[in-house]
């Protein structure tokens, strides 16, 4: 497959992309993937937002060509094509570093996976074993406490409710991802001095617990108060956190053949970073992320 991409989506206002009703007692909960629970972005609201954004930039029939488009006889298919934004690391407040970005072993083995199918490398970086009670985090981490060391550990981080042992540091791990997310060297080393890796099972307990949950009701404009039955519970994903796809490009449909693939992914998927809003409640601050691509890999 030609003209890959893996892409990174930094959260840096809540995030809030929804499913509708939920039955539980948030009113609208994000959108959680089925057999993890873990917060993800369906690929049909990126590609929304990623059109609206390139409209003052490409012409319409390129937008076409890249994103679909609808009619009885000009129909076709988006050329450009978007995975969904899987759940890298979630931001959880620590009693050291004020908060880490939180990963876990089953999210990194995903993300080298996607490296191989996004970026065509061959040599996935190696994933640490961490069982539940267990924490590795990066060298110099502001949010391990080394001066109370347990036996054999390299130092503790009380992250949320939990107390867990490090075990090792992974600075490959860190490295790599702070240099695919973040293109300034203050944020790289924020990011790094921050990376944690916990058990599979704290991961899926934090990412259930460690979103953000607001209230939010409707005034009656002629009483000044609530509107009956006008108060609802939204979820968001918080600020920094980190999402994680692929797009390619391998032919165009419709009636653009005469459009390059590489051409017109090289527009849509630019290899420099996108601001864009993305999801609900846009007018409240909310959606506001960064998307950059990388790996520009051509078979």
């Amino acid at each position: 497959m030609k003209n890959k991409k893996m892409y990174w989506i930094h959260a840096l206002s809540p995030l809030h992309v929804g499913t509708g009703r939920g039955m539980g007692f948030i009113d609208l909960p994000i959108a959680r993937e089925m057999h993890t629970g873990w917060p993800f972005i369906p690929a049909t609201s990126l590609k929304g937002a990623m059109r609206a954004k390139l409209e003052g930039n490409l012409k319409r029939k390129l937008l076409d060509i890249a994103f679909g488009s609808s009619g009885k006889d000009l129909a076709n298919a988006g050329s450009v094509v978007f995975t969904d934004a899987k759940m890298s690391c979630l931001p959880v407040r620590s009693a050291l570093g004020t908060f880490a970005y939180v990963t876990s072993p089953l999210v990194l083995n995903r993300i080298n996976r996607d490296r191989i199918q996004g970026s065509g490398t061959k040599d996935p970086i190696e994933v640490p074993l961490v069982t539940n009670g267990k924490i590795v985090v990066a060298k110099n981490s502001v949010i391990s406490l080394e001066g109370k060391k347990k036996e054999n550990t390299k130092g503790v981080v009380y992250l949320d409710d939990f107390d867990l042992e490090v075990i090792e540091h992974a600075n490959e791990w860190a490295d790599f991802l702070a240099d695919e997310i973040f293109d300034d060297s203050t944020w790289k080393t924020v990011f790094k001095r921050r990376f944690a890796i916990v058990g599979d099972d704290v991961f899926t307990f934090l990412s259930k617990t460690a979103t953000e949950v607001n209230t939010r009701i409707r005034i009656d404009n002629e009483k000044g108060v609530v509107d009956k039955g006008a108060l609802w519970y939204e979820e968001a994903a918080p600020v920094d956190s980190i999402f994680q796809g692929y797009a390619w490009c391998d032919k165009i449909h419709g009636k653009g053949k005469e459009t390059h693939a590489g051409d017109l992914f090289t527009k849509v998927c630019p290899s420099e970073p996108i601001s864009l809003l993305l999801g609900g409640n846009i007018s409240t601050g909310k959606g506001w992320v960064r998307i950059k691509f990388t790996g520009d890999a051509k078979a």
